[in-house]
């Protein structure tokens, strides 16, 4: 089973959740939004790594392979437990945060006419589709900073809700503290740490070695163990798709059970208990 195969079964498993989960009774709600949409995220991150992998282009992956990472935990987070709360508060932070690069962007735009055409085609083309009766963005940011400071038990305290997983006051401050929390540190300090270098556009020197193919030709070659990752990649987004099947209560699904049964017969011991 390759990380293609599993990729292509996250986007079958999403789109069967979104055409046969929700109806009348069950409608799709804001914890769906999150889920769903970290979900699909996640698969195209795989998808993404897949393409580079197999085109060779290894020195890319890891900027690609860090947000992979901490969506992924992002989402085992929210479906560890709590998943209402969690999963609202990510969605609110998301969206309060998105509004406020919005915001500082037309604030700080230099060009008074682009900034305006931007406000103005944002406020009457998105608002002016909304249902939800807000009509700017500066009411949207409101309307969702309020949400989000509203999801911690004590909203006066702007320090513990500096991050959405702080939800539950459980001491979880900082991205370091989630990790420790859901029990990641190899996961952390073996993959996740040393991409900073590629996020950040500091790794070209430590990602080359030369490599002599004949007598006229060197090779750049990433320094990155591709098969190790893609096998990691692989077996994250398994749990993460058994993680969302066992949220809906498809575990045992009929039509579902090709897929299951494959993910199970390949999933390593992440899946099985890490």
């Amino acid at each position: 089973m390759s990380l293609e195969s599993s990729v292509e079964d996250a986007f079958n498993i999403r789109d069967y959740i979104m055409d046969n989960v929700f109806d009348d009774n069950r409608p799709f709600d804001i914890v769906d939004t999150a889920i769903i949409s970290l979900f699909s995220s996640i698969a195209s991150k795989a998808e993404a790594i897949s393409i580079l992998n197999k085109n060779k282009k290894i020195s890319e992956i890891g900027l690609i392979l860090r947000p992979f990472l901490e969506q992924y935990l992002y989402l085992e987070f929210i479906l560890e437990k709590n998943t209402n709360k969690r999963a609202q508060a990510y969605f609110y932070n998301q969206r309060y945060g998105s509004l406020k690069k919005y915001k500082s962007y037309i604030k700080n735009a230099k060009d008074e006419k682009t900034k305006k055409e931007i406000e103005e085609k944002l406020n009457n083309t998105f608002y002016a589709k909304s249902l939800s009766g807000r009509k700017t963005i500066e009411e949207d940011f409101e309307y969702f900073k309020e949400k989000y400071i509203n999801t911690f038990p004590d909203p006066s305290k702007s320090e513990q809700r500096k991050n959405w997983f702080n939800v539950e006051l459980n001491g979880i401050y900082k991205f370091t503290d989630l990790v420790e929390y859901l029990g990641e540190e190899d996961l952390y300090w073996g993959l996740y740490n040393p991409m900073t270098y590629d996020t950040h556009g500091l790794s070209a020197p430590s990602d080359i070695y030369i490599e002599k193919k004949n007598d006229q030709t060197f090779v750049n070659v990433g320094s990155i163990d591709s098969k190790s990752t893609h096998v990691l990649v692989q077996s994250l987004l398994n749990e993460i798709i058994l993680n969302v099947l066992k949220y809906y209560g498809l575990l045992n699904n009929k039509k579902l059970q090709g897929i299951i049964l494959k993910i199970k017969i390949n999933a390593n011991s992440r899946v099985n208990g890490k």
